[in-house]
């Protein structure tokens, strides 16, 4: 986790129980986040508290407008925000040939993707410097790299109460994917903790999840403890939480049939 710690102004909308901290947004700048409430963020592309699973999602028009290729150079930025790993990573991606105009291709192509990375990266912080706490969330989903995702939810802790419906609804099912496949446990923990923190402390209703939201999200939690390689430990957490998640939806989740 990069940077410190600093009091979060966001604590005082939603309540005295929330987290009184945010991690600083850069690691030369600590601009507090400004005091906005969960319905008034600014949203992009498609997301609509009102009208959830209308139209093509942030995430898929994003997706037509790039090429794989940048894809694969963002991810190789956003393994560290270290410019000299950066060009470590260009030297040793360079192909073995003596064509100079390969050379020159590839070269291109890295710092292409380098460029692109930072150009999320500062966009989201700019979103976080003006509270818009949503958009800054939407901008590192839409391309759809772990990395960046989860350098943005270490910088700011955990917030779903300041993000959309819809931003939620794919915040939880990317988390859960996280979660099945024992990766970032970290990082994501603390996110599926604030779910059952908020809900028992507001209500089942609270996030404003779907009912198919909830039954997939309570799915994963019951199946993940289940899994090989899981600590002790996590899984005891997963498991409690999973419980309690259980109790506080049991009325909203879908029935089988």
């Amino acid at each position: 986790m990069h940077g410190g710690f600093i009091v979060n102004p966001l604590a005082d909308i939603r309540g005295a129980s929330r987290k009184e901290s945010i991690e600083s947004i850069s690691d030369s700048t600590q601009r507090p986040i400004s005091e906005n409430s969960k319905g008034d963020q600014i949203m992009t592309g498609s997301l609509d508290r009102n009208r959830f699973g209308e139209g093509p999602s942030a995430r898929s028009v994003w997706k037509a407008s790039k090429d794989e290729a940048t894809l694969s150079a963002i991810r190789v930025a956003g393994k560290d925000g270290k410019t000299e790993e950066l060009e470590s990573v260009k030297e040793n991606s360079r192909p073995n040939t003596l064509d100079p105009s390969t050379e020159n291709l590839s070269s291109s192509k890295s710092r292409h993707g380098s460029t692109v990375f930072w150009s999320v990266w500062t966009r989201a912080v700019d979103f976080l410097r003006t509270g818009d706490v949503d958009s800054a969330f939407v901008e590192v989903l839409c391309p759809g790299d772990d990395l960046l995702l989860i350098r943005l939810m270490n910088r700011t802790g955990p917030v779903l109460e300041h993000l959309s419906q819809g931003t939620i609804v794919e915040m939880l099912q990317t988390i859960m994917q996280f979660l099945m496949k024992q990766k970032y446990l970290d990082s994501i923990i603390p996110w599926i903790q604030q779910v059952v923190d908020l809900t028992a402390s507001n209500g089942p209703d609270y996030l404003d999840l779907p009912p198919e939201a909830k039954k997939d999200t309570l799915s994963a939690l019951q199946e993940a403890p289940s899994l090989r390689f899981m600590d002790a430990s996590t899984r005891n957490t997963i498991t409690q939480i999973a419980s309690k998640l259980s109790t506080i939806w049991a009325a909203d989740l879908p029935r089988s049939r």
